[in-house]
């Protein structure tokens, strides 16, 4: 966690270096509401991914090499634009952390998360330049008794585009209803900051999310990931993940994980509401 306050001193300089030179990307109203108009209602939300890994602050074993893998997808509920132009949709993401080089192969944790959300794109002269997105959600590792972690919360999320490559997602929640972790919020925060960066004709990605956890100490978590596109016309990658932090899953939310991993993974097309 010590380069917790330098990787974020460099996400804020990113954003004030680009946010003299904003411009949108170039998608105009009437063509995005024929893209929305023509795409399935049915697709990726957020990255798909399978990938394994060590450890990188003890010597790798059995017992903390693991297998990650995440699932999410999203059904929007309204094929026209509601009131204001907004859209309304369910998604749903699904964390697991496996312990496939351990005997019998459990499941360490995984992480359930429903949502119901209303996202809106927004425009200066008729050109995208961002969306804002509000959703209710949960998120529980469906586990009873002392190993049971559940919250509640509504986030609000505001992405913005820097010229052609570059975002930058800010999202914030408001938490309710987790009292099986009342100290979650002193390792995870009340929000976090994720840049996006496309590289080589998107051929390459780059992303690093941070968050800051409420405690006055350095506790947060710093997730950085590299993807590769081995193949063209496709939305498959190859993919490299840090994570150094807490919070990572909710059942050892309180604990430092440091993992590098690296695996496989479909991403999300551009027409997005996240």
């Amino acid at each position: 966690m010590k380069y917790l306050v330098l990787i974020l001193q460099v996400l804020v300089g990113n954003f004030v270096l680009f946010s003299g030179s904003l411009s949108a990307q170039q998608v105009s109203r009437d063509s995005l509401n024929k893209l929305i108009e023509q795409a399935p209602s049915f697709t990726i939300f957020r990255e798909n991914y399978l990938i394994t890994g060590i450890p990188f602050n003890e010597k790798p074993s059995g017992n903390n090499s693991d297998i990650k893998f995440q699932i999410s997808f999203k059904q929007r509920l309204t094929k026209r634009a509601l009131p204001y132009n907004t859209y309304l949709y369910l998604a749903y993401t699904q964390k697991s952390f496996w312990d496939v080089f351990k005997e019998s192969s459990p499941f360490r944790d995984s992480n359930y998360n429903p949502a119901i959300g209303l996202g809106k794109f927004l425009f200066k002269d008729s050109i995208q330049y961002g969306l804002v997105s509000l959703t209710a959600e949960h998120e529980s590792n469906g586990k009873d008794s002392i190993d049971s972690r559940s919250w509640n919360f509504i986030s609000l999320s505001y992405l913005m585009f820097f010229k052609k490559d570059k975002r930058l997602l800010i999202r914030v929640w408001y938490p309710f209803g987790y009292k099986d972790n009342s100290s979650l919020l002193d390792y995870i925060g009340y929000g976090e900051l994720s840049f996006f960066w496309d590289l080589k004709d998107q051929r390459m990605k780059f992303n690093i999310t941070a968050r800051k956890g409420a405690s006055l100490d350095l506790k947060g978590s710093i997730q950085l990931g590299l993807f590769y596109r081995p193949f063209n016309l496709s939305n498959q990658y190859i993919y490299l993940q840090i994570y150094e932090g807490y919070g990572e899953n909710l059942l050892y939310y309180n604990m430092l994980t440091s993992k590098i991993r690296i695996g496989w993974a479909i991403l999300p097309a551009k027409l997005i509401i996240d």
